[in-house]
């Protein structure tokens, strides 16, 4: 059984664009937070639709790999740490960019990545994803650093197959839920997070977010990431860049650092 203990960061830093929301406070506490599971009731051959998504941000069109469960199937839901309710999966995608450290949308330690993968909630006690997003509250947003290795990760196969199909615009194809194999590691759900109130990241940037990044990349080898720089953009061409620039923003609001533990060792 894991319990997690809360920590107010004094040195760690977490930046990207989060409209009035601002960096940590510099003092420190501890306390107790629940688990944070995911809890999947439906069958491990639910179908998951694997489709692309046109974005419009600053002008420019962006395109993101989105992942969303069919209309019947049971959906996961989300609950526990600083979360309150549960919280329904929506979709899933990635944004990411041409290099290794530039394709993510928070900075950790002053460290970037090649890739973020976004797990979009939202609130149970609203009707759907839309009407969550006019609340504070309306939806969670787990984040997870991909970090670009030479070695392919053998768990990223199912995804990188699914990429294969949708290379041009417009294409979706339907995976089984193994193409999530990759986040099946105890030492990488059950890891340290930081969580902070914020934005979408995407228009209408609205400030109805609770974030939760998780500390631990998941390693992703160049050939499989190589496939998302591959997806046919706008004019057709390879979308390599679809993320939004981390900023810096005035002191004033608090980002937490939550540490998981065994309660054994409380």
């Amino acid at each position: 059984m894991h319990v997690t203990l809360l920590l107010r960061i004094i040195i760690r830093h977490i930046f990207r664009d989060y409209g009035h929301r601002n960096l940590p406070s510099l003092y420190l506490y501890k306390n107790a937070l629940p688990g944070l599971p995911w809890i999947h009731s439906g069958s491990r051959d639910t179908g998951i639709t694997y489709r692309l998504e046109y974005l419009l941000i600053r002008g420019k069109q962006f395109v993101a790999a989105y992942f969303t469960f069919d209309a019947s199937a049971e959906r996961p839901v989300l609950n526990g740490g600083p979360l309150i309710g549960q919280y329904i999966f929506e979709q899933m995608h990635f944004h990411w960019s041409v290099d290794e450290y530039t394709g993510c949308e928070h900075v950790l330690d002053g460290r970037g990545y090649a890739a973020e993968c976004h797990f979009v909630h939202y609130n149970s006690k609203y009707q759907s994803m839309e009407a969550a997003m006019g609340y504070p509250d309306g939806l969670a947003v787990v984040g997870f650093f991909l970090e670009e290795v030479d070695a392919p990760n053998p768990k990223f196969d199912s995804l990188v197959h699914g990429l294969e199909g949708i290379s041009k615009r417009e294409n979706s194809v339907v995976l089984t839920a193994e193409s999530l194999s990759w986040m099946n590691s105890s030492n990488l759900h059950e890891g340290s997070y930081v969580t902070y109130k914020g934005s979408l990241t995407t228009p209408p940037y609205t400030e109805c977010v609770t974030w939760i990044i998780y500390e631990k990349p998941v390693q992703i080898g160049s050939q499989q990431l190589s496939l998302m720089r591959k997806l046919e953009g706008p004019n057709s061409l390879p979308i390599e860049r679809n993320v939004r620039p981390t900023q810096r923003q005035p002191p004033g609001h608090s980002v937490i650092y939550v540490k998981q533990v065994e309660q054994s060792k409380l």
